[in-house]
């Protein structure tokens, strides 16, 4: 898969997220923020587009209040709802 395959497919999965959706965050963010710290897993209370890696930003439940990422932070995806 080419560097461009491979951004088109995280944009995809990226489109995706919707609120009431768990993400599983990539455990570099923990190791490199020194403040705002997350759960192994998080839940979704807004999705937006906007100019970032992705073209989503993704606000979770952080510990201390909610937290805005791109969407390229998080690995995993369990759907709200059971919506496959």
């Amino acid at each position: 898969m080419t560097d461009d395959q491979s951004r088109q497919a995280e944009r995809a999965r990226a489109l995706e997220i919707k609120p009431g959706d768990q993400l599983a965050i990539d455990p570099l963010w923990n190791r490199t923020e020194r403040t705002r710290k997350l759960g192994t897993v998080c839940h979704v209370i807004g999705v937006h587009r906007a100019q970032s890696q992705t073209g989503v930003m993704v606000t979770v439940r952080g510990w201390d209040g909610p937290v805005t990422l791109d969407a390229g932070w998080f690995l995993e995806v369990q759907r709200a709802g059971g919506r496959a």
